[in-house]
């Protein structure tokens, strides 16, 4: 989105000054911003690779929370500063609030680039149009060919956030307009407003979303006060309108966060003051995570409750998928259909059954579950779990068939991928009770005897980082309930060791008898190349600040 605002105010002011000589410079540029991005993007091709879908299906874009329809384009954008704050978290994903001052001035920067032919300026207005189309999801022209042709441009979520381009090229327009109004009037930028808000007041008359009788009469007086400057000549006047349209200004966009914070946690100057002795304590334990909340929109559900990535601010081991990302993993789809058959990109939360079996629990990985009481008598969701006492609103169950968060596997079968692993274990779980299920022949192990499989406990000193000691009776395959993935690599006594995929999900290494100390990292290979390539796109970008230009 950063790179659709900048490249079209890049090559408009090319063209505005028509200096076509620096077209070669401009080529150069964009080519070093991409090198500079190289760790992105070398992130992002290893996401989608890894993807467990190649696109989004359409009717989950569809998702009335992801687009912005027609309808409701005007309330979004202008805003309702004098609703109920519920408005906003109904809003969610299509909060697209810019204001009717910033959109009423921003049209006067449009019209008034228009007459001086900025070029600049009127290429924002274009891609801050054509992102608004896109933000109207699937059904859309622009996006059903943006999803065509562009790269990845099928994974995107919510089509509702490319408003924001709209909104951030409306910011630099509506500075535009108060720079031509500064200097006199303007009435062509004005007879736009006016146009405008009547066509406005028709759609609203026969279906657009207004945003109530107070709301209305806001978004009325604030477009007026721009209407007036733009005609009157007389400068009392204008200075007097333009004090209220300051004033209007502030008030459409400062009430909201003025009650959202008197509202809310008014104290709370930092998020690790959201994090209480629970949340404090699940950092210190060993094993997997999951959340089970209600998950309401209060500071208590989202940092206390774990909600999706507030885990790391409590340092807390969460299984939890975050629900939109770049693209879900088929490692961690794996993880999921050893629970339920089918998943989608939600958070597991959202798609676990009624009651949580300790065994097919354990076996991902998870040792407790952080309860919402407000769901009900904690025994029928976790029969059998052992509650710990805590002191916070929410409460702590421990999984009592979870051994160890490394596991060593002496008897192995082999299976097809992920797919194959997880429905085996969903339909057969007891019968691979003591069996790993391996993707490659020469990690088939067998073994005659007491071949139960053993458990340990794995150590952390930074993130990306795992080791352990295990004594084991026999050569297995020893896992981690850590996700596999290329950039895994292991070492066993300080040899180096190939990482594979054990149950579809964890990285585990093939391990001979005897004692022996396993240390897992993760640096994927493209790591310090993609480093290495934005040092040197920076100094590149160095060399060229300081290079001697001539002037003519």
């Amino acid at each position: 989105m950063a790179l659709t605002l900048l490249g079209a105010w890049s090559v408009g002011v090319l063209v505005e000054h028509r200096a076509w000589h620096r077209a070669t410079w401009l080529a150069a540029s964009a080519a070093l911003t991409v090198v500079m991005s190289a760790p992105v993007l070398m992130a992002l091709r290893g996401s989608i690779a890894a993807a467990a879908v190649n696109a989004r299906d359409e009717a989950a874009l569809l998702n009335p929370e992801y687009v912005v329809t027609l309808s409701s384009a005007p309330r979004l954008l202008l805003g309702r500063p004098l609703g109920d704050l519920s408005a906003l978290a109904v809003d969610a994903e299509r909060i697209t609030y810019a204001g009717v001052a910033v959109v009423a001035l921003g049209i006067v920067g449009v019209v008034a680039a228009i007459h001086a032919r900025r070029w600049s300026l009127i290429a924002l207005a274009i891609v801050g149009t054509f992102a608004a189309t896109l933000s109207l999801g699937p059904r859309s022209p622009s996006m059903q060919f943006a999803r065509a042709v562009l790269p990845g441009f099928d994974q995107p979520r919510v089509s509702a956030r490319w408003n924001w381009v709209l909104v951030m090229a409306l910011i630099v327009l509506a500075g535009a307009g108060i720079d031509r109004l500064r200097t006199g009037t303007h009435r062509a930028g004005g007879a736009a407003v006016l146009a405008g808000g009547a066509a406005l007041v028709v759609l609203v008359t026969v279906g657009a979303q207004g945003g109530g009788a107070g709301n209305d009469l806001l978004w009325v007086a604030t477009a007026g006060m721009v209407v007036t400057i733009s005609f009157t000549p007389r400068h009392l006047v204008r200075v007097g309108a333009a004090g209220l349209l300051v004033a209007l200004a502030v008030l459409e966009l400062g009430l909201p966060m003025t009650r959202l914070i008197i509202a809310g946690n008014a104290d709370i100057t930092d998020t690790s003051q959201l994090i209480g002795t629970t949340e404090r304590w699940l950092a210190q334990q060993q094993g997997l995570t999951l959340q089970l909340i209600n998950g309401d929109l209060d500071g208590r559900y989202v940092v206390p409750g774990l909600r999706p990535n507030a885990n790391t601010l409590a340092g807390v081991r969460s299984i939890d998928g975050y629900d939109g990302g770049v693209a879900i993993s088929r490692r961690w789809h794996a993880a999921v259909q050893q629970i339920v058959p089918t998943v989608d990109d939600s958070v597991f939360g959202a798609q676990l059954p009624a009651a949580l079996d300790p065994a097919a629990f354990a076996r991902i990985g998870v040792h407790f579950v952080l309860y919402d009481p407000a769901r009900g008598p904690a025994e029928l969701s976790l029969p059998g779990w052992v509650q710990r006492p805590g002191t916070g609103y929410f409460q702590v169950y421990e999984n009592p068939r979870w051994q160890g968060d490394v596991t060593a596997w002496y008897t192995t079968q082999r299976v097809a991928g992920p797919t194959e692993a997880s429905e085996a274990l969903r339909t057969a779980r007891s019968r691979y009770e003591h069996i790993g299920l391996v993707e490659a022949d020469d990690l088939v192990r067998s073994c005659t005897g007491i071949c139960t499989a053993d458990h340990f406990l794995s150590s952390s000193a930074w993130s990306g980082q795992r080791s352990v000691e295990v004594q084991l009776d026999r050569q297995a395959v020893v896992a981690f309930d850590e996700q596999f993935d290329e950039g895994w690599t292991a070492t066993i006594d300080g040899k180096e060791a190939a990482v594979v995929p054990v149950d579809g999900v964890w990285a585990a290494v093939a391990v001979p008898a005897g004692r022996h100390r396993i240390e897992l990292r993760y640096s994927p290979d493209w790591l310090i190349p993609a480093m290495v390539l934005m040092l040197l796109a920076w100094l590149a970008v160095a060399a060229l600040c300081c290079w001697p230009m001539r002037r003519r």
